[in-house]
């Protein structure tokens, strides 16, 4: 099975719901809770002739996570108790984080994932790993305006014979901090580690 390094894991995982100054702590935060009336859009990928059905690792209601923001905006964050208030009012509109979906692959397949109308009317950032990640290049680190992609398609080994190690999807979203200040943030992420089926021996 293919490993995802230490780095590019904890990308996977640790979805930053908003970063603000006031806030740091909210990096990594595991929140507790979901709402079960908002719709999380699904990847469906196809890859050695099985197509899988994929959800976020990680979602959380882009309009619950502004109301909350608005709501703190105004009030000071300098204490553990008032970074926790922050912390529990978020954990009221995301999920709590789930483990990536592992994928079985040829080595000589392409992973061929459509994206959802909810995902195509956003910004979208894809990233994937190829393995052994020895150079930059060995990273594919592409962002999309909303309406560029319906599709994304990814070999599986690479021209320098490089396999495919994981791939990791982001919806962004701006925000604005208790300083007037815009912020990116991260809403959602779908995460996939890729295992490369083993091939037959020749006889």
């Amino acid at each position: 099975m293919s490993i995802i390094p230490r780095k590019f894991l904890m990308i996977a995982i640790a979805v930053v719901v908003v970063s603000t100054l006031a806030v740091a702590a909210i990096v990594g935060l595991q929140v507790r809770l979901g709402r079960d009336d908002v719709h999380r859009p699904h990847l469906a990928v196809f890859a050695s002739g099985e197509t899988h059905e994929i959800g976020p690792i990680q979602y959380c209601d882009p309009d619950g996570i502004r109301e909350t923001v608005n709501e703190f905006a105004d009030q000071p964050m300098d204490t553990p108790q008032q970074q926790n208030a922050f912390n529990n009012a978020l954990s009221e509109v995301c999920d709590e984080p789930q483990m990536p979906t592992i994928i079985e692959a040829d080595a000589g397949d392409t992973v061929q994932i459509s994206l959802p109308k909810e995902m195509t009317r956003n910004s979208l950032r894809v990233q994937a790993l190829y393995e052994p990640a020895e150079s930059e290049d060995a990273f594919f680190d592409q962002t999309y305006a909303p309406g560029d992609r319906h599709s994304i398609s990814l070999p599986v080994t690479d021209e320098e014979g490089r396999t495919l190690g994981g791939i990791q999807f982001d919806m962004p979203t701006v925000f604005v901090d208790n300083t007037g200040a815009e912020q990116l943030g991260t809403f959602a992420t779908w995460v996939m580690f890729v295992d490369i089926a083993p091939q037959p021996a020749s006889s």
